[in-house]
């Protein structure tokens, strides 16, 4: 099947499937670049080797899995706002990518999901509950 592109419609030069699906596309991510990345990922899973919390653990293992994830959402944000290409990821994604990793790992740290905190508010008059940070 042929794709057309609906630039009539404002979307832009989407390719399309008469359907109006969107047509899958590989964007690749360079060795050099799987290299990095893997390397961090082997980081982490030494620091889950040495972690107790077996919580702590099981988010570490997702952000492996994650940066992954977010190396090609970055990548097409930046294609949408025009700062970037869509037919490979670039260092600078997997770059933010890995950071975006770090910056939830940093944030889980030192938070139990199984305690809430309860606050009294005097100017509400009564107590509130807050949840956990995720």
């Amino acid at each position: 099947m042929a794709a057309h592109f609906i630039e009539a419609h404002g979307i832009g030069n989407v390719p399309l499937m008469k359907t109006t699906t969107l047509m899958p596309r590989n964007i690749p991510l360079p060795r050099k670049l799987w290299c990095g990345l893997f390397e961090w990922q082997h980081e982490l899973s030494d620091i889950c080797d040495r972690e107790p919390n077996e919580t702590i653990v099981g988010i570490y293992c997702k952000l492996q899995i994650y940066a992954i994830r977010f190396c090609l959402i970055i990548q097409m944000a930046r294609w949408a706002c025009n700062d970037a290409g869509k037919d490979m990821i670039d260092l600078i994604s997997v770059e933010r990518a890995i950071s975006l990793a770090e910056y939830f790992k940093e944030s889980r740290k030192g938070t139990d999901n199984s305690k809430r905190v309860v606050a009294h508010c005097p100017a509400v008059g009564h107590r509130l509950r807050i949840a956990p940070r995720i």
